[in-house]
């Protein structure tokens, strides 16, 4: 079965580049409303990474365990 989920913003998800670079983000808008990936690291939380595609959605959490 496959599910549909939307890309919005506050949702973790596994992207992808222009450059076929895959990154595991938190999903954004800059202000241009284009949707952007941001690192979930603390340490990272300030880079921005362009989203070409988006490969899959977190649908479930269970404390810090995410589900794709």
């Amino acid at each position: 079965m496959i599910r549909l989920l939307e890309a919005k913003p506050n949702r973790v998800a596994i992207v992808e580049n222009k450059y076929n670079d895959t990154f595991i983000v938190l999903l954004d808008k800059n202000p241009k409303n284009e949707l952007i990936g941001r690192f979930i690291s603390e340490d990272y939380k300030d880079v921005v990474i362009p989203v070409e595609r988006v490969l899959g959605i977190a649908t479930k959490k269970i404390s810090n365990i995410r589900y794709f």
